[in-house]
């Protein structure tokens, strides 16, 4: 499903900032759907959760900086920004990203006005032969 990254918190609405009991930062993007829902999705700042900061960035068409040097303000750079997510339930019913897909790159894209080089290339007559198998 498309959706478009809308905003990038790093605190709550009574002004609490986003800490875990561990005490390790998070953010959460909110994520506006195609449909015309939105989904609030948290990205935790630690290095064994950086896979999901690669995958939201990738899903933007960029590069994440490193888990030791990944700031909350690189996020919001990503405002605005298309990404194609897979939505679900979590396990408390609420409406969840599940994944986010990489956004396609100009290799990915195939242009259907290049002629097929193959279908253009005549037979050459002195390779008709049988060949047995």
């Amino acid at each position: 499903m498309k959706a478009t990254i809308k905003g990038v918190y790093t605190h709550s609405q009574t002004g609490d900032e986003f800490v875990t009991k561990n005490g390790n930062f998070y953010i959460k993007l909110l994520i506006a759907l195609s449909n015309g829902d939105s989904i609030y999705d948290a990205v935790f700042l630690t290095p064994k959760a950086h896979w999901k900061t690669e995958e939201v960035f990738a899903s933007a068409g960029k590069v994440a900086p490193s888990a030791n040097e990944i700031e909350t303000s690189h996020f919001n750079d990503l405002i605005g920004s298309e990404i194609d997510v897979s939505t679900g339930k979590n396990k408390n019913g609420y409406d969840c990203i599940k994944k986010f897909y990489p956004a396609k790159s100009n290799a990915d894209v195939v242009d259907e006005n290049v002629p097929d080089e193959i279908a253009e290339q005549s037979a050459d007559v002195d390779l008709d032969e049988d060949v047995p198998f």
